[in-house]
Protein backbone atom coordinates (compact mmCIF):
# COMPACT_ATOMS: atom_id res chain seq x y z
CA UNK A 1 0.00 0.00 0.00
CA UNK A 2 2.83 2.40 0.90
CA UNK A 3 4.60 1.56 -2.38
CA UNK A 4 1.45 2.41 -4.33
CA UNK A 5 1.21 5.81 -2.60
CA UNK A 6 4.83 6.56 -3.49
CA UNK A 7 4.22 5.54 -7.12
CA UNK A 8 1.17 7.83 -7.31
CA UNK A 9 3.17 10.70 -5.79
CA UNK A 10 5.94 10.23 -8.37
CA UNK A 11 3.41 10.17 -11.23
CA UNK A 12 1.81 13.35 -9.94
CA UNK A 13 5.21 15.03 -9.64
CA UNK A 14 6.04 14.20 -13.28
CA UNK A 15 2.62 15.33 -14.52
CA UNK A 16 3.15 18.74 -12.86
CA UNK A 17 6.79 19.08 -13.94
CA UNK A 18 6.20 18.24 -17.62
CA UNK A 19 4.38 21.50 -18.48
CA UNK A 20 7.08 23.50 -16.69
CA UNK A 21 9.75 22.08 -19.00
CA UNK A 22 7.78 23.27 -22.02
CA UNK A 23 7.73 26.92 -20.94
CA UNK A 24 9.11 29.33 -23.53
CA UNK A 25 11.80 31.66 -22.22
CA UNK A 26 11.61 34.91 -24.16
CA UNK A 27 11.19 38.60 -23.52
CA UNK A 28 9.89 41.73 -25.20
CA UNK A 29 11.39 45.21 -25.28
CA UNK A 30 9.04 48.01 -26.27
CA UNK A 31 8.76 51.75 -25.84
CA UNK A 32 7.85 55.10 -27.30
CA UNK A 33 10.30 57.38 -29.10
CA UNK A 34 9.96 60.97 -27.84
CA UNK A 35 11.94 64.16 -28.28
CA UNK A 36 13.19 66.32 -25.41
CA UNK A 37 9.84 68.14 -25.20
CA UNK A 38 7.94 64.84 -24.87
CA UNK A 39 6.44 64.86 -28.38
CA UNK A 40 6.30 61.44 -30.05
CA UNK A 41 8.52 60.78 -33.06
CA UNK A 42 6.92 58.57 -35.72
CA UNK A 43 9.10 56.86 -38.32
CA UNK A 44 12.29 56.72 -36.22
CA UNK A 45 14.57 53.78 -36.91
CA UNK A 46 15.00 51.73 -33.75
CA UNK A 47 17.76 49.09 -33.75
CA UNK A 48 18.26 46.47 -31.07
CA UNK A 49 21.64 44.70 -30.90
CA UNK A 50 22.36 41.70 -28.67
CA UNK A 51 25.62 42.60 -26.91
CA UNK A 52 26.74 38.96 -26.64
CA UNK A 53 26.04 37.80 -30.21
CA UNK A 54 26.14 41.20 -31.97
CA UNK A 55 22.95 40.23 -33.88
CA UNK A 56 20.74 43.23 -34.70
CA UNK A 57 17.04 43.71 -35.43
CA UNK A 58 15.49 46.96 -36.65
CA UNK A 59 12.01 48.44 -36.79
CA UNK A 60 10.37 51.84 -37.27
CA UNK A 61 8.32 53.62 -34.64
CA UNK A 62 4.64 53.86 -35.60
CA UNK A 63 2.43 56.98 -35.82
CA UNK A 64 2.33 57.15 -32.00
CA UNK A 65 6.12 56.70 -31.72
CA UNK A 66 5.67 53.14 -30.41
CA UNK A 67 8.05 50.27 -31.23
CA UNK A 68 8.26 46.63 -30.10
CA UNK A 69 10.82 43.82 -30.28
CA UNK A 70 9.08 40.54 -29.31
CA UNK A 71 10.51 37.04 -28.77
CA UNK A 72 13.97 38.02 -27.54
CA UNK A 73 16.43 35.75 -25.82
CA UNK A 74 17.36 36.85 -22.33
CA UNK A 75 20.43 39.08 -22.27
CA UNK A 76 21.80 42.59 -22.58
CA UNK A 77 20.94 44.68 -25.62
CA UNK A 78 22.02 48.04 -27.03
CA UNK A 79 19.01 50.03 -28.25
CA UNK A 80 19.73 52.80 -30.73
CA UNK A 81 17.30 55.33 -32.17
CA UNK A 82 18.03 57.31 -35.31
CA UNK A 83 15.91 59.96 -37.02
CA UNK A 84 16.86 62.65 -39.50
CA UNK A 85 17.20 65.98 -37.72
CA UNK A 86 17.88 64.38 -34.33
CA UNK A 87 21.09 63.25 -32.64
CA UNK A 88 21.34 59.41 -32.58
CA UNK A 89 20.72 57.91 -29.13
CA UNK A 90 21.96 54.62 -27.67
CA UNK A 91 20.73 52.97 -24.45
CA UNK A 92 21.45 49.61 -22.83
CA UNK A 93 18.41 47.42 -22.14
CA UNK A 94 18.03 43.98 -20.62
CA UNK A 95 15.59 41.31 -21.69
Amino acid sequence: MKLRAIAIAICLAFSVAAPLVAQNVSATINGTVRDSSGAVIPGATVTLTNELTNVSRSTKSNAEGYFVFPDLLAGAYALSVDMTGFRPTVRVASA
